[in-house]
């Protein structure tokens, strides 16, 4: 013992006393921020000095600080964020389905509903009254004020659509800038601890950095062994690499109505990223912005068509005070010229409904007049269903074959039909009216707009498609006489419909 001496005694009493100033120390840093966001509890490690060996005997020195560590659960704070990013996400949306709910609250007096009550009244007096001037100039006034109404609440719906719009810059912004935060953070933190520093309070700093991203947009993290954090997007992007941080741009585009499309910034190019956001703020700024408004918009356009269509049909039919009729209560809807790109010899230049009564809010009949007159080629497209529909009336509803019984004509049901539907109707004809031991089948092919008809019978067949008794060609897409042998078949030739 004597070997150590008081010297080292004293030593042993001040490691001592440093250890616990130290451990004293760390426990007011928790206390001075229990409070604090994202703050991670600390505690020091304590260990045991390697003792000394004296006279054949270990004589222990003490004690050290050896680290100060925090209560980390990575699990817990993967989840977090995952929870954040929903959060951030339904957060959004409530923010502007407020404002939705502000637009379409019909529980006031000057909402739509009331005005299409005063609108119904003025019809019933008039009706009682047809004659008086007073309940007609009552009646003008509040057509007037129900599309005042119309107008008011898509200009509001607008205006909620542009808010959401705008809100895409100011949420790519602070994404931009918390991506180069948790980069220099990444580079603080990789600084101290190559020094020996303790960088806890950085990385509980770039941990609340972190899930404050996580509620603006969907990210993926890698955590390397020197404690670097890699941040990259749902869809592979990266936002942060170590010390470097990656941006996000907002550009306006043409084919989103002019709102802005979301673009992933690197060095050489740039990438639209727009329909590639799965979570978080932006996600449902988009979803806002791109499907509930326009949704909105849409049913408000189809009731307001609707009710222009239905009550011009009726007022149409009516008479004036001064013996006139054909007159329209609402201004008509107008017919939109859409410029063709790609025809051949063929455009529409100008159009107009000569026949309101015929008309309804969803369907729509074309009748081409010229001069001289021409034969007309048109095509109807169902852009809801994303498919060809083909119209079958008295003008094309008639096809002629010979399987062996001489000449059978066969009509097909009238009506609307899509590519698939119409081959089922056409097989079903040509197997009523097939003679012994014959079978057809028809399929359409919807990418090349073309129908196949198989001879599955033993005798051959003779089809007419296009003579005296025949008209179905056009609508096929077939042309001429086709005689097609059992097992084979017959394609048509050019795109059905036209």
């Amino acid at each position: 013992m004597s070997n150590i001496g008081i010297f080292g005694t004293l030593q042993i009493a001040k490691e001592g006393l440093f250890v616990q100033q130290s451990s004293v120390s760390v426990t007011s840093h928790n206390l001075a921020n229990v409070n604090t966001e994202g703050y991670s509890r600390q505690q020091p490690v304590i260990s045991t000095i390697d003792p000394q060996l004296i006279g054949g005997i270990y004589f222990g020195r003490g004690a050290r600080l050896t680290a100060i560590t925090k209560s980390y659960d990575k699990f817990l704070n993967n989840s977090i964020m995952l929870e954040k990013n929903i959060l951030g996400q339904w957060k959004a949306k409530e923010t502007h389905m407020s404002r939705l709910e502000t637009v379409v609250n019909e529980s006031g007096e000057n909402g739509l509903n009331a005005r299409f009550t005063e609108f119904w009244n003025a019809w019933h007096d008039v009706a009682d009254n047809p004659t008086g001037i007073a309940e007609r100039a009552v009646l003008q006034r509040a057509g007037q004020s129900l599309a005042n109404a119309f107008q008011n609440m898509y200009r509001n719906l607008e205006q909620v659509q542009t808010a959401a719009n705008n809100s895409v810059v100011n949420t790519i912004a602070s994404i931009n800038r918390l991506a180069q935060e948790i980069a220099g953070l990444n580079a603080q933190i990789l600084g101290t601890e190559t020094q020996g520093g303790n960088a806890n309070d950085l990385t509980d700093a770039r941990a609340l950095k972190l899930e404050e991203l996580s509620e603006l947009i969907d990210i993926r993290m890698l955590e390397s062994s020197n404690g670097q954090i890699t941040v990259l997007t749902s869809f592979g992007k990266p936002l942060v690499a170590d010390n470097v941080s990656w941006k996000l741009a907002a550009k306006v585009d043409e084919n989103r109505n002019n709102n802005y499309a979301v673009y992933f910034v690197d060095k050489s190019s740039t990438l639209d990223i727009t329909d590639k956001i799965t979570g978080g703020k932006l996600k449902g700024i988009l979803e806002i912005r791109d499907t509930l408004v326009p949704s909105y918009l849409e049913r408000l356009n189809t009731l307001a068509a609707t009710l222009i269509a239905e009550v011009n049909k009726r007022h149409y039919q009516g008479y004036g005070l001064d013996g006139s009729t054909g007159n329209y209560f609402f201004n008509p809807v107008p017919i939109t010229i859409q410029e063709l790109t790609s025809t051949t010899g063929m455009r529409l230049y100008n159009a107009q409904v000569t026949d309101p009564t015929q008309l309804s809010a969803r369907s729509v009949v074309l009748r081409f007049s010229s001069a001289p007159p021409q034969e007309p080629r048109y095509e109807l497209y169902d852009e809801t269903n994303d498919q060809y529909i083909f119209r079958i009336d008295a003008e094309n509803s008639t096809l002629v074959f010979d399987d062996g019984g001489g000449d059978t004509i066969v009509a097909l049901a009238h009506g609307d039909y899509t590519g698939e539907e119409l081959a089922a109707e056409l097989e079903r004809q040509l197997d009523t009216h097939a003679s012994a031991g014959q079978d057809y089948r028809v399929s359409y092919n919807a990418a090349a707009r073309a129908f196949t008809v198989r001879n599955n019978g033993a005798a051959a067949a003779t089809f007419a498609w296009d003579n005296a008794d025949s008209s179905i060609a056009a609508i096929l897409g077939f042309t001429g006489t086709e005689n097609v042998a059992g097992g084979n078949a017959a394609t048509s030739s050019r795109p059905a419909g036209t």
